[in-house]
């Protein structure tokens, strides 16, 4: 065997393991929930007795394909506060490791008309005219990713506990086909 052949394979399992040494720190800073504490203390500031519900981060991304033109991203990263009959979801950015909140919305099924499924956990809630209001991507573990993915969530008991809460809070409002986006 040639030396480059054998430098070359000695480069890629050095890399390849990096990489899994690099997911399994970033799960376990996951598992200790400093950024799962600091998505409550934002569910805090926004809803009186946050205690009260149980609290999953959400991120989703939806590629846009265009003729001619380069696909775009979207990213969508929410804070779901829920408990039986009511979700209350506030949209989030990021600044580096910083988190912006953005004002909050109570969904109830009062004003969500209708749910649409899409792949995977991916829920979209549309409102009573139709409109959508927002899209949730509930995972139970999420390891940062760059820059519009930077935090790191181990929520596999609240993941659970929100699908439950999806099949019960979603039996009563009615679905409606998926569309490809």
């Amino acid at each position: 065997m040639k030396p480059e052949y054998l430098l070359m394979a000695v480069v890629l399992a050095g890399l390849f393991l990096a990489a899994v040494i690099s997911q399994h720190i970033k799960a376990k800073k996951g598992q200790r929930g400093e950024d799962l504490a600091r998505l409550r203390h934002i569910a805090a500031r926004q809803l009186d007795n946050s205690a009260l519900y149980t609290i999953v981060y959400s991120c989703c991304s939806q590629a846009k394909w265009s003729i001619g033109r380069p696909v775009t991203t979207a990213y969508f990263s929410h804070i779901a506060a829920f408990r039986p009959g009511e979700l209350f979801v506030i949209p989030l950015q990021f600044s580096g490791r910083d988190i912006i909140s953005h004002p909050g919305v109570r969904l109830s099924r009062e004003n969500v008309g209708a749910v649409r499924a899409g792949k995977g956990s991916q829920v979209t809630f549309l409102g009573t005219d139709g409109r959508e209001l927002c899209t949730l991507c509930v995972s139970a573990g999420i390891t940062a990713e760059g820059p519009f993915q930077p935090l790191n969530i181990q929520q596999n008991a609240q993941a659970e506990k929100f699908d439950a809460f999806l099949r019960q809070f979603t039996g009563e409002i009615r679905s409606v086909a998926s569309r490809r986006g």
